[in-house]
């Protein structure tokens, strides 16, 4: 039996882009291309995965003809994506009770759904997760970070996260 994942943009975006986490986030991709994980997601992915490209681009530096290779190669994903009306009134009762945003409350509710597992390597929404499953295994995985910052001296406030939430499905990608 295949494997559900419900990922958010934060965790498909390091699947292009090396950031924190990138290597961890790539482990992901490869079980979904090696068909050993299906891969879900509110169709709102393929709107976030864009603008955090555009950011990318036009703040950070990303080349033009990288963005939108970036944009091409994530489009071609076979993502199982399920429409946001179809999980709006769930996510918009999340979001109220948890004080969270629908935006993020539509992956907590595709997970639900789907008994399924989610990552993200979104801090503050990795934060409220326990909240939300507080009746379900919850596990923040504190990540080294090795970027500049770490290597030029300068201390984080925090270390980077990526958390995977379990509703019970096998945990599979612990840290």
């Amino acid at each position: 039996m295949i494997t559900k994942l419900v990922v958010d943009a934060s965790v498909a975006i390091k699947w292009f882009v090396p950031e924190p986490l990138s290597v961890e986030a790539r482990r992901i991709l490869d079980d979904y291309q090696g068909g050993a994980i299906s891969v879900l997601a509110p169709d709102l992915i393929y709107a976030e995965a864009g603008n955090i490209v555009w950011k990318k681009h036009v703040f950070q530096g990303l080349v033009a003809s990288d963005a939108e290779t970036i944009v091409d190669e994530f489009r071609k994903l076979v993502i199982k994506v399920t429409a946001a009306a179809d999980l709006i009134d769930d996510a918009y009762r999340l979001a109220v009770s948890h004080r969270r945003s629908v935006y993020d409350s539509l992956y907590l509710a595709l997970t639900i759904r789907e008994s399924c597992q989610f990552v993200t390597a979104d801090e503050k929404l990795a934060s409220q997760c326990g909240k939300v499953f507080a009746s379900q295994r919850h596990m923040a995985c504190e990540l080294a970070v090795t970027d500049t910052a770490i290597n030029s001296g300068v201390r984080r406030s925090a270390p980077r996260v990526m958390v995977l939430i379990r509703c019970g499905a096998p945990r599979r990608y612990a840290c």
